[in-house]
Parts: structure tokens; C-alpha cells; sequence
């Protein structure tokens, strides 16, 4: 916590502000936020609390008492799980579209986290990375479906370890837009941050991180496809950069297929709120016993009912 600050007013010739005098003497805090302290009363002149655009006169004191600095670990939150399997080292949760993983700034609560810390305990808070507790890897919000989480700091590191040197198999669906006609393939493409949008990531020759990604066509409709692919490594928006690059951008992915996605909407009059893209199996070794898991998140119903749109669209 802040230790209060004092300050004796010896003049104040131009008649200025108690913000912007403030702002003078404490340069680290904005104006806006000494304006915020003062409208909080947590600012007194003379043990009286003022308005921001009072004018503070000689031989007055400024008394500032800053608030206790807010918890930065994450709160449990009676958040439902869909658990797929769960023991004392680990659970594996089928993660709904539409849930960020952990918390950030635009998303400071009702994430996995926070239902993990309900559902698991505060003993979580100790595991993995501080603010994201026994979080092992992550999904992008708008992805569905399988997601590990460590429950004892051993099994985390080991977990980590498996992601690390990719041992672990990662397998989604996801429904393309366009027509896929190789029956497999394989995509081997650098990812980094896009030049001139910090928040998308591109295919990058030459500069970024290997990505590789390999597809297999599992079913072809009139102007889509239906994927499954397989994530050999695990890169930020790896799977929506590449389909992107390869002219099949996952539908309803409004950042890296907008247009095609559009296009689609309109011929099968169906528009999904986020990108149909599905973490469907995990396959990995047991952190405690090393027995090989394979677990499956069956797809949810928006991504059930765009197959179906697609496979009964008008001829």
C-alpha cells in the first residue's frame, strides 16, 4: 500500500487547480487519476474534502491517502465446467466458445480461471504462472472444446514440459470456407505479429516463428470444407493464420476471413457468431504415472447446426 503523502501550500500565485497542482508535485499519476482520488474524497485541504477545480491557497495542507492496491490474483467465480476428466494432478474441461481462458485487461473476470479457482480451490492459486493459475495452454475465446489444467505444481511443469517439446497432440475441427480438394496437406509457414496491426498475427518468410500445421479433408459441401487438423506446434492464432494463408479461412472468423465468411452467410443464410473452429482431441501422458491419454470433446451445437445449414443449403 501507498503511504499517504503531505504537502504544505506555500502559494499559488496562478490560481491553478487542485488537480492540476497536484499533478505537478506527484508527475508519476496522471491528472485524470489524481482527479479520480480527489472526487473519491481520499484528497483533503485542511482535513476537508474539495472538489477537483478548487484552488488551493498558501498555508493550506494537502493530505493525499492513496487507496490499498487491488488483489491482482484472480477471484473463484461459480462458473460451470463441462470436465471431461478430472483427478488430483489434472482436469481436462470441454471449454465453451465464447469463454476467455484467463483473466487480461479487456476480460477481468467470468474466464476458466476463475471458474477453475471455484471449482479446484484457493490451493490453484499457488500452481503455474501467477494470474493464471494451473493454466498449461490456452484457447483462443471463440474456440471450443478440449483444455488441460494442472491442479499441483508438478503435474504443471510436467505438462508444460510435454507442450514444450511437443509431445502432446493437439487435433481440431474446423469448417473452412471454400472448397478443399487435396485430401491431406500440410502447412509449413512462418507466424508473426502483423506489421501493422499488433492484435493479428500473418505468415511472416523469413522472420517470425515455425508454424506447421497439417489438414485432412473430412467432408466437402457446396463452398465449404470441414478439417480436421492437426497442431504440430502451438503459435497464436495459428490454425485461422494458416487456413488464411492456404485461401480457406475458418467461417465465421471475422479478423482473418471476414469476406469469405460473408459470402458464405449469405448463400446459406446462416452466420456464426464466432469462428468454427473446435479443439476436438488431447492426447498426452499422464504427469503422475505416465499412462498415454486420449481425450475427445464432441462438437457443440452451433458448430453441429452449421454443418448441418451447410449440408441442407438450397441447390
Amino acid at each position: 500500500m501507498t503511504e499517504p503523502r503531505e504537502f504544505t501550500v506555500a502559494e499559488n500565485p496562478r490560481g491553478e487547480r487542485l488537480d492540476v497542482w497536484l499533478h505537478q508535485r506527484l508527475p508519476e499519476y496522471s491528472r485524470s487519476a489524481l482527479t479520480r482520488l480527489i472526487e473519491a474524497g481520499s484528497v483533503l485541504v485542511d482535513r476537508r474534502q474539495v472538489k477537483p477545480h478548487y484552488k488551493p491557497r498558501g498555508s493550506e495542507t494537502v493530505r493525499i491517502e492513496f487507496p490499498p492496491e487491488p488483489d491482482p490474483r484472480p477471484k473463484p467465480e461459480p462458473i460451470p465446467l463441462n470436465v471431461l476428466f478430472e483427478d488430483e494432478h489434472l482436469l481436462v474441461i470441454d471449454k465453451e466458445p465464447g469463454r476467455c481462458v484467463h483473466p487480461s485487461a479487456g476480460h477481468p473476470q467470468e474466464t476458466l480461471v476463475n471458474g477453475l479457482l471455484h471449482h479446484c480451490g484457493e490451493a490453484l492459486q499457488t500452481v503455474g504462472e501467477a494470474g493464471r493459475p494451473g493454466i498449461v495452454h490456452r484457447l483462443d475465446r471463440g474456440t471450443s472444446g478440449c483444455l488441460i489444467a494442472a491442479k499441483t505444481e508438478k503435474a504443471h511443469a510436467q505438462l508444460t514440459s510435454q507442450f514444450a517439446d511437443r509431445s502432446i497432440e493437439k487435433t481440431y475441427l474446423a469448417i473452412a470456407c471454400g472448397e478443399v480438394r487435396d485430401e491431406t496437406g500440410d502447412i509449413s509457414a512462418n507466424i508473426a505479429r502483423h506489421p501493422s496491426d499488433q492484435k493479428r498475427m500473418a505468415v511472416a518468410a523469413g522472420a517470425g516463428r515455425p508454424a506447421h500445421t497439417t489438414y485432412r479433408l473430412l467432408k466437402s459441401f457446396s463452398g465449404a470444407s470441414l478439417l480436421e487438423l492437426g497442431l504440430l506446434t502451438g503459435r497464436t492464432h495459428q490454425i485461422r493464420v494458416h487456413l488464411k494463408h492456404l485461401g480457406f479461412p475458418v467461417f465465421g472468423d471475422a479478423v482473418y476471413g471476414k469476406r469469405q465468411s460473408q459470402r458464405l452467410s449469405a448463400v446459406i443464410g446462416h452466420q456464426p457468431e464466432r469462428p468454427m473452429l473446435h479443439a476436438w482431441k488431447l492426447a498426452f501422458r499422464h504427469p503422475e504415472n505416465d499412462y498415454r491419454f486420449c481425450i475427445q470433446a464432441y462438437p457443440p451445437e452451433d458448430l453441429k447446426a452449421t454443418l448441418h445449414r451447410l449440408a441442407n443449403q438450397p441447390s
